[in-house]
């Protein structure tokens, strides 16, 4: 099996673990935003494990990683992952509205994006999770410790 599997029903495990104990908050506000997020994720993930389990048709190519593939591709997954657990820090530290924005901006100058697209993207989901969260379904969103600390 790939790395990809794997990871792929980690994911869904913990995805599922995260629904399932959201469900049971006692307040409907307090369970929103992990069950909306953690069903997402079920869903990405559910298709991609749909992905890595269909069969892969022989290309006569040999994978970047060697003959199993694993070098390259576990070192995507750890890339990933160490966004990831940035963008968490990120939330954290400094809350939902300026991780969004730094995260996105600092990922997708790392990808490629031109700063003006990396700003305006990242501003534009800042934004859209702050109208969603914030004005829509009236939850608050985690101001961070730091600010916290400022106020």
């Amino acid at each position: 099996m790939k790395t990809g599997f794997y990871i792929a029903v980690f994911v869904l495990v913990l995805a599922a673990a995260v629904f399932v104990s959201a469900l049971l908050f006692p307040f409907q506000q307090a369970r929103l935003v992990p069950v909306t997020v953690s069903g997402m994720i079920l869903i990405l993930a559910a298709i991609q494990l749909a992905v890595e389990i269909r069969p892969v048709k022989p290309s006569g190519k040999m994978p970047a990683g060697g003959a199993a593939g694993f070098g390259s591709d576990f070192s995507a997954y750890f890339t990933e992952i160490s966004w990831m657990a940035g963008f968490l820090a990120g939330i954290y530290l400094l809350g939902f509205k300026a991780a969004i924005l730094l995260f996105g901006i600092a990922y997708m100058k790392q990808h490629g994006a031109r700063w003006l697209t990396a700003v305006w993207v990242a501003a534009f989901l800042t934004l859209l999770s702050w109208g969603i969260f914030s004005l829509i379904l009236d939850v608050t969103l985690y101001p961070g410790v730091l600010f916290k600390v400022f106020k």
